[in-house]
């Protein structure tokens, strides 16, 4: 049996997250896609999108967008047949903002690019096929979406703004209203380094813009914040 499920609109979401699903007939997402508030969860958290609209919540707790579960389409098919879109919406939130972050475990530069020493291609007739759709399971450390929102929601409330702790960077400043709430959350102690679970507290999380937050997981040791930003001053 596939791991995913797709449906009449085109979307794709794991069998055993539509499975799991509380089943719900109430509220805006009465009878729409579970399918569809899924993957517009998962691209949310995938961009790291802070909700500052009206949201509604469940019964089971989860929240989604008013607007999202108005737009989703209606569908009484699949896996996800009369279960709760909220909690779709949610659980693809938490796998989108996860994939975010998959790749700064991995600090390890290939090692062709690292010395510059490219393969002969002829890059003028050089072509690849993309694009498909794959669905992947790894083991990656668990990390909750509530908590990286309380941090940006904590800075936003402190200072006005979501500036890199390291290069003052603003995505609103830079990119207006699209860079609005938009920032990366960077764990001071990084998750890959741990042995056991571990309560994580604000304090504990620094906002950093992509480009910082992609160099500092390359340093090894990787670097403190307060180290980081004096090697770049």
């Amino acid at each position: 049996m596939s791991n995913t499920e797709t449906c009449a609109h085109g979307k794709i979401a794991p069998v055993t997250t539509l499975r799991k699903l509380h089943e719900s007939q109430a509220g805006t997402g009465r009878h729409k896609c579970t399918n569809c508030a899924y993957e517009k969860g998962f691209a949310a958290g995938a961009s790291g999108a802070v909700n500052s609209e009206q949201t509604e919540k469940c019964y089971a707790g989860s929240a989604a967008p008013i607007s999202v579960l108005r737009a989703l389409p209606e569908s009484q098919a699949g896996s996800g047949r009369h279960k709760c879109t909220n909690c779709a919406y949610q659980n693809g939130y938490d796998d989108g903002l996860l994939a975010q972050h998959k790749d700064l475990e991995k600090n390890d530069v290939i090692p062709d690019v690292a010395a510059n020493s490219f393969p002969d291609v002829d890059y003028e007739s050089l072509a690849v096929k993309e694009g498909s759709w794959q669905w992947v399971q790894h083991l990656s450390r668990e990390r909750r979406s509530e908590i990286v929102a309380a941090k940006k929601a904590q800075v936003l409330k402190r200072t006005g703004s979501l500036k890199c702790e390291v290069c003052e960077f603003d995505f609103k400043e830079r990119y207006g209203a699209i860079g609005e709430g938009f920032c990366e959350v960077h764990h001071r102690v990084p998750l890959s380094s741990l042995d056991e679970e571990t309560e994580t507290k604000l304090e504990d999380l620094a906002v950093l813009c992509s480009n910082c937050h992609r160099m500092i997981h390359r340093t090894k040791p990787i670097n403190s914040v307060d180290e980081f930003k004096t090697i770049l001053r």
